[in-house]
């Protein structure tokens, strides 16, 4: 992509649309209940029954996440508050 192309996407349900400002790898590793997804971008990770449900569940817990981090800036530690600049280097809330 270059860097006047962007993906955008809104989840279902809701009234959030989401800038993809960089690509990034979701990785997904079977488990005994399904899958997990996880990626470099987070230290997040979220499980599915599918590995549909499971890259869902990822990148809405990364939007989730970019929300709280976002409204609560002024208070994040230093590594918090690095975490928050790498989110917004690859996502953008809209």
């Amino acid at each position: 992509m270059s860097e006047e192309q962007h993906l955008i996407t809104r989840f279902p349900g809701s009234n959030i649309n989401v800038i993809v400002k960089r690509p990034f790898l979701v990785e997904i590793t079977p488990t005994n209940d399904g899958y997990v997804a996880i990626s470099s971008i987070s230290n997040i990770y979220e499980l599915g029954a599918t590995k549909k449900i499971a890259i869902s569940n990822y990148c809405k817990s990364l939007v989730d996440e970019l929300i709280w981090l976002q409204k609560h800036e002024q208070e994040l530690s230093d590594s918090i508050y690095q975490e928050l600049r790498i989110l917004q280097d690859y996502i953008e809330v809209v």
